[in-house]
């Protein structure tokens, strides 16, 4: 066995028996401790973005969903035309009826 193979499965062993010396739990108390370290000015602490593409990032979604809602509106705005311009129709033809010219 080579040597990168027994320090590998050596600490394979040691992880095994004792978990709080695992790489991982040493990782994880590294991050924990620097984590838990005061920033130099406590007012302003360093926070970082929920999104990885940083803000503005949904610039498809916000797109899609502004068309979505002008496509509504238009829709909208057409049938309310044509029932519009039916009411018209109708009270054209009413006033015809009853507003012509005797004879």
């Amino acid at each position: 066995m080579s040597e990168r193979g027994a320090e590998v499965l050596a600490r394979a062993e040691n992880a095994t028996r004792d978990p709080a010396n695992s790489p991982a739990a040493q990782q994880s108390s590294a991050q924990r401790s620097s984590a838990q370290q005061p920033s130099g000015d406590p007012a302003s602490p360093e926070v970082e973005l929920a999104s990885a593409s940083g803000p503005g990032g949904d610039l498809g979604a916000a797109t899609a969903g502004v068309t979505a809602v002008l496509f509504a509106a238009g829709a909208t705005g057409f049938m309310s035309f044509r029932s519009a311009r039916a009411a018209r129709v109708r009270l054209n033809v009413a006033r015809a009826e009853f507003l012509e010219p005797r004879a």
